[in-house]
């Protein structure tokens, strides 16, 4: 479609700049103005082309910005033919294509935002792992020191019951060394009082021989 007195060049200067938009529009505005009355044909592809804009950069506010500026540029190009009706006119096929380039955008920040949630949650879920790892480690470390200390109690206890043994055992030896000593003293007193008794039995026989 030919829009009288509008060329490239005026779009080109409006501000903010979005690349490719101003051709968008160009591209699009005739299908804007043919499916007036039927925007439901033609919505999926401008909305398609508003989430392609959005990867470059343009946002809703540029949409208004720029279809601000190519309504005045509209307007300068039909100069002093431009009436009202021509103004609402235009303002509506415009403001509908922006209204579906918005949507574009809105599905691309819908899938950033998803993205970006995807990526916390992922974050989230690896912070979660290391967590339970950690947990993990601590547990396997306790019950190691547990571990641990049972073997050291167990060998405490384990060296005293041997100590005790030992003990006991020293005592039975000295006991028995004790007993073996006391007969021994008992079986030299025993000698020695036969000894004298020999002693005195060879006395009494030697003074009845001298008498």
């Amino acid at each position: 479609m030919a829009i009288p007195g509008l060329t490239n060049d005026k779009i080109a200067d409006i501000k903010p700049t979005v690349d490719g938009l101003a051709d968008a529009i160009l591209d699009d505005i005739g299908d804007a103005v043919d499916r007036f009355l039927e925007p439901n044909k033609i919505i999926k592809a401008k909305r398609q082309n508003g989430y392609v804009l959005a990867t470059r950069g343009a946002t809703k506010a540029n949409f208004d910005a720029y279809g601000d500026s190519m309504l005045a540029a509209f307007e300068l190009g039909h100069g002093s033919g431009w009436t009202v009706a021509h103004q609402e006119a235009w303002g509506k096929c415009i403001g509908n294509l922006m209204d579906m380039y918005r949507l574009g955008v809105e599905d691309f920040q819908k899938e950033e935002r998803d993205k970006k949630q995807a990526a916390i949650e992922e974050a989230k879920a690896a912070a979660d792992k290391i967590k339970d790892a950690i947990k993990a480690a601590e547990k396997e470390a306790a019950e190691a020191q547990k571990a641990v200390e049972a073997a050291e109690k167990k060998r405490q206890e384990e060296d005293a019951k041997r100590n005790k043994e030992r003990e006991e055992k020293a005592k039975k030896l000295a006991s028995a060394e004790a007993k073996k000593s006391d007969e021994e003293l008992m079986e030299e007193r025993q000698a020695k009082e036969a000894r004298m008794q020999m002693v005195r039995a060879n006395q009494s026989a030697r003074m009845k021989r001298e008498a």
